[in-house]
């Protein structure tokens, strides 16, 4: 039992619970609330519907018609209200740290007294380890940085800056093309093929088979016909092997013109005043990350040691809500490649709990390295300094473009406490690699990584701007090629 007698702190069980105590005027405020809501479907005789009084309705189907409507009013508030009070570290007690949504159990109810419940919670375990000093990995290779690798970054950047000219004349090889164009399989139109004023780069391989080379040598304000055959495995099964009329109508041609690789790049695209400063910037740059590319695959041996080490007993809400984020995720790779979950399933003959449980291992691995890494951070009494988050910000404005003053407004204390935790988590990360001894890879020897940390406050977010309705690459070879790397993928983790 804590200091507080309604919070109650079960270490053996695992379970944290504490008393939501909801007063007689909020719980009269959510039970007028709750009659205003549902007279209109509440017939009494002798009353026009929707014009009974409270009382009466209240004296024939009992005061509790009311209850549980007005409780489900003002729990969520009253329960966010009083988990701050109880499980926020403070002076006197340091923060409870939860897993998964709590349980409810009423207490007590009347319209005197308002409302108890008692919430219940899992409490997030904590993990043991002793063995995470001087742990033997095989040193990776480092990774040879090449003017090819410096000229591709450049490439893309000049090509993200490239201008679009409309020009008069016929289609060539890598123009950009605007057009109409309505698709026909055994004479009838399908929804599939319609597009309008769609921008298609000829040569790019967007299209299924000779769709674009057939455009070549057409004009603005032509009317081309465009015959070609669908692959054999196609997403859209009514259209596999057949062969297809495309009536295309070419709206406008243009051309992309590039821009001379010089200071004047150098200054639109970067800080920098000359191009051979940023040049150099990305060499850096691109060193830094083979670095950390070599670095990381030394830790992934690591944190695979951590994971068999740690001893720790993970509660079956918190590998569910894991996986359950793992399939998320999967879910949004399927959306952006035009496909979903359902298709998926039929496609891989698997079940959505099926695909869950292939994700027990993983999900167990990653909790394990996350859990052993938190145990050496209190071992270790790792500190995580406002200079450390303040670093971790400039990251992220860095990274996602946004002006501090955005990024400040989305980070909320709770997230801020999220990357400081991520952070420490982090430095316990670094701090296994500087204490492990590296080993000198065999002839023909190699290692085998073991997945990411786990970040509290890491949330994926994938934007597709991809046309379903237009009949692409993408939803045939290229596409088919990814669904099988993802169900191989999947099938891993079984």
């Amino acid at each position: 039992m804590s200091a507080d007698e309604n919070l109650v702190i079960d270490k053996e069980a695992r379970i944290v619970s504490f008393i939501i105590d909801i007063d007689h005027e909020t719980f009269e405020g959510a039970l007028d609330r709750a009659y205003q809501k549902r007279k209109n479907n509440i017939n009494i005789q002798g009353f026009r519907k929707g014009k009974a009084p409270r009382k009466i309705i209240e004296s024939i189907y009992g005061k509790e018609i009311f209850y549980d409507d007005a409780v489900n009013d003002v729990l969520p508030d009253e329960y966010q209200k009083t988990a701050e009070k109880f499980l926020n570290g403070n002076d006197e007690q340091d923060e409870i740290e939860t897993v998964g949504n709590p349980e409810f159990e009423l207490v007590s109810v009347s319209d005197d007294e308002g409302v108890k419940l008692r919430a219940k919670l899992v409490l997030r375990p904590e993990g043991e380890i002793d063995n995470y000093k001087g742990l033997e990995y095989v040193e990776a290779e480092n990774i040879a940085l090449n003017e090819e690798d410096i000229n591709k970054i450049i490439e893309e950047e000049r090509n993200k800056n490239a201008r679009i000219m409309t020009v008069e004349r016929p289609i060539e090889m890598g123009d950009m093309v605007n057009l109409n164009c309505q698709g026909y399989v055994d004479g009838k139109a399908f929804a599939a093929g319609k597009a309008e004023n769609y921008d298609l780069v000829i040569g790019s391989k967007t299209f299924i088979d000779t769709f674009e080379e057939q455009l070549i040598g057409a004009s603005a304000g032509d009317d081309v016909e465009v015959n070609v055959v669908f692959p054999e495995k196609y997403h859209v099964e009514e259209l596999s092997s057949k062969p297809a009329l495309f009536k295309v109508k070419i709206n406008r041609v243009s051309k992309r013109e590039l821009p001379e690789l010089d200071d004047d790049f150098a200054q639109e695209v970067s800080e920098f005043d000359s191009f051979e400063e940023y040049k150099n910037d990305i060499k850096n740059k691109l060193e830094e990350r083979n670095k950390q590319a070599k670095k990381d695959e030394e830790l992934n041996q690591l944190l695979d040691i951590l994971a068999k080490n740690v001893i720790v007993d993970i509660p079956k809400v918190m590998l569910d809500a894991v996986k359950e984020n793992m399939l998320n995720n999967f879910e949004r790779n399927l959306q952006n490649r035009g496909l979903n979950l359902k298709s998926y399933l039929t496609y891989a003959n698997k079940t959505r709990e099926a695909l869950l449980e292939s994700y027990n291992d993983e999900a167990e691995k990653q909790l394990k390295i996350r859990l052993a890494l938190e145990a050496i951070v209190r071992k270790e009494n790792i500190i995580v300094t406002d200079e450390d988050l303040e670093d971790e910000i400039k990251k992220l404005i860095s990274q996602t473009g946004m002006s501090r003053e955005r990024l400040e407004s989305l980070l909320n204390d709770q997230e801020r406490k999220n990357m400081k935790k991520d952070i420490a988590v982090q430095k316990a990360a670094d701090f296994v690699h500087e204490n492990a001894i590296a080993i000198k890879a065999k002839k023909d020897e190699s290692s085998e990584g073991v997945g990411n940390i786990e970040n509290e406050s890491d949330q994926e977010t994938v934007d597709s701007d991809e046309d379903e309705n237009i009949v692409e690459k993408d939803g045939v070879e290229k596409v088919q090629g990814e669904i099988n790397k993802e169900i191989e993928s999947a099938e891993n983790n079984e």
